[in-house]
């Protein structure tokens, strides 16, 4: 099996997403399929699951695969003359791609903050104040997700 991403093309990425299960109860995330099964036992809260959800959304899936795809298409032109050939830049912009990736960027700080919001058991109010006063991809990054855990966010500390 392939272990580069960029090289897969044999199967969808957001199929991968799909083996990530969430208790309605707990919200523990794991990748025990049984979850999707009426009547599962939950081993973190010992509560009855009666149906099992994806914690990723269709909306992360589909665009982990509109990426994918977007990131394989083989672009051609036609010219003048009718014949297809290959430009220059079609293997270098990927333009498609980069939108896809940067609204799955929000679209996952989103989901994440309001997981940390309903951990936190923030009042419905509170929490639209909270979203109102950081509107923006940055503002959430920068302030909200301080305030929400007391730490900055620094994907770079996770490397060194």
């Amino acid at each position: 099996m392939e272990d580069n991403i960029l090289k897969i093309k044999d199967r969808l990425l957001g199929d991968v997403l799909d083996n990530f299960f969430i208790c309605e109860n707990c919200h523990i995330v794991d990748t025990d399929s049984r979850r999707t099964e009426s009547g599962f036992k939950c081993p973190s809260c010992a509560e009855i699951d009666d149906r099992g959800m994806s914690y990723f959304s269709s909306q992360v899936t589909s665009l982990i695969n509109l990426i994918q795809e977007f990131y394989h298409t083989h672009q051609e032109v036609l010219t003048d003359e009718g014949e297809s050939h290959v430009p220059f830049w079609a293997g270098n912009i990927k333009l498609p791609v980069v939108i896809f990736f940067t609204t799955l960027r929000e679209l996952l700080l989103n989901n994440l903050i309001d997981e940390l919001l309903k951990a936190k058991n923030i009042d419905g109010d509170i929490c639209e104040r909270l979203l109102s006063d950081s509107p923006t991809h940055k503002q959430r990054l920068d302030k909200l997700f301080r305030t929400l855990t007391g730490e900055t966010w620094n994907c770079f500390k996770m490397y060194r």
